[in-house]
């Protein structure tokens, strides 16, 4: 089953990070987005999930997680067109590593866990490290458009701050809908901020330059507030809709909140774990847990198809 996925920008390849109850399994798969054939594999003994995945270096290189029987974890970096992973740094259980993000350009990545650890690409050099408030709880982070800054959930108990990594400070912050979280997402400009509580606790959206939060009158997952129960969610390249799948997906406008329509139903019951956006293409996909299938959707029209 997929438990992360990142597209390559202009979302010509899909990569996805795949967990399962067979070990030969659990691997890192590249696809191709056009007809789902297989570009590459990596796997490794004694893996039982891979935990994150990330395109760098332009989309030609892979950094990714790999989980071990004894719960460890180790940070690879590959090379699509190489069969050997390069180990980077190995993890002990402590850290509860389980996501890797990346900035827009795959300059900078930072390997999430209960501290979020940033990593420059080229140097191959540790940036920042992040402390989370609880050693105990993961921290839910994404990067700002230009990798400068990173908002990060769960290093302030029931906040989202915006942290300055140069100058190694907090810059900005705001409330959350419960004290840890399950994602947190910036539209590519930087206007909207998603913050998803965990546990299905509770959905904040934010219009930074309005400086309030945006609620809707609207039944269930619309009304975003402590009581919305969808996550996770990705966002349209021209930051216009924010996104989750349910029967459907369902896409809303922002600011407006107003709900698209949808014409294809996926599997009934199919929870989705894990999900994400192109950064230069109109293309979303989430991975959903119980038939352990990865959808992608086009929000080039309307309808989304």
């Amino acid at each position: 089953m997929p438990f992360d996925m990142d597209f390559s920008n202009d979302g010509a390849l899909l990569a996805c990070a795949t967990t399962s109850d067979d070990q030969a399994a659990a691997a890192v798969r590249v696809l191709r987005s056009a007809d789902g054939s297989l570009v590459t594999t990596f796997m490794q003994s004694s893996v039982t999930s891979a935990r994150g995945i990330a395109f760098v270096e332009g989309g030609h290189q892979l950094v990714f997680l790999f989980q071990r029987e004894d719960d460890s974890t180790q940070l690879l970096r590959a090379s699509l067109e190489s069969r050997d992973p390069t180990p980077l740094r190995r993890y002990d259980a402590s850290a509860r590593n389980h996501s890797i993000i990346r900035d827009r350009t795959g300059a900078r990545f930072a390997v999430l866990g209960n501290q979020i650890e940033v990593w420059d690409v080229v140097s191959g050099n540790v940036l920042a490290t992040i402390v989370g408030d609880d050693k105990d709880f993961a921290v839910q982070a994404t990067f700002s458009a230009d990798g400068s800054h990173i908002y990060a959930y769960g290093v302030e108990r029931g906040a989202v701050v915006k942290y300055d990594l140069q100058a190694g400070r907090q810059v900005a912050r705001w409330a959350a809908p419960t004290d840890f979280g399950a994602q947190v997402l910036v539209t590519p400009d930087e206007r909207f901020l998603v913050a998803a509580g965990a546990s299905y606790k509770g959905v904040f959206i934010y219009d930074l330059f309005a400086g309030q939060r945006l609620m809707s009158d609207a039944d269930d997952v619309a009304q975003f507030n402590e009581r919305t129960l969808c996550t996770p969610w990705v966002t349209a390249l021209d930051s216009s809709l924010v996104c989750c799948l349910k029967l459907s997906p369902w896409c809303f406008r922002l600011p407006t909140l107003s709900r698209l329509s949808s014409t294809q139903d996926v599997a009934p019951g199919a929870r989705c774990l894990a999900a994400t956006w192109a950064q230069e293409a109109p293309m979303i996909a989430f991975g959903t847990l119980e038939d352990a299938t990865v959808r992608l959707f086009s929000l080039v029209q309307e309808p989304v198809l």
